[in-house]
């Protein structure tokens, strides 16, 4: 679950986005506790490392074609 974009809310770029929350039972059924923490509002997120790595993967990728 990643986005994508020109930077991060550039004005007169698009950009994709990921509304997390809406995947949220899913990553829960499929992922380890271990891997989850709550923050200030409450909220469960998912911080684990294989998905830590794709995203670096993308960004590195995406960076690496679209300069």
């Amino acid at each position: 679950l990643t986005s994508s974009g020109h930077g991060c809310a550039t004005p007169t770029y698009s950009g994709i986005y990921t509304r997390v929350v809406a995947y949220k039972d899913w990553i829960q059924a499929y992922t380890d506790e271990s891997y989850w923490i709550n923050v200030n509002h409450g909220n469960t997120i998912l911080i684990s490392k294989i998905y830590y790595f794709i995203f670096i993967v993308t960004l590195i990728v995406f960076k690496t074609f679209h300069q």
